[in-house]
């Protein structure tokens, strides 16, 4: 399964202009928040709370910015079958 986060991206824009703006704002290196949104490295959920916060997301919309996926090709077989 692979998270999507195309929404979360446009949300760091329409909010904070650019990717590192929003990094600065958060008091992390802009390479972390390439990492996260890249799906090299994993949201905590403190870090998921923080993000919402930063970026006015409501609780009920978590989901939709955070946990958007795909599924492989196998894992559609699989579910298939």
């Amino acid at each position: 399964m692979t998270f999507i986060y195309n929404k979360l991206r446009g949300r760091i824009v329409e909010i904070f202009g650019t990717q590192k703006k929003f990094a600065d704002a958060l008091g992390i290196s802009d390479a972390t928040v390439a990492s996260r949104l890249s799906g090299r490295l994993k949201f905590s959920q403190d870090e998921i709370i923080a993000w919402c916060n930063a970026l006015k997301i409501e609780a009920n919309e978590i989901g939709v910015y955070f946990f958007d996926y795909e599924l492989s090709n196998d894992e559609l077989e699989r579910l298939k079958a």
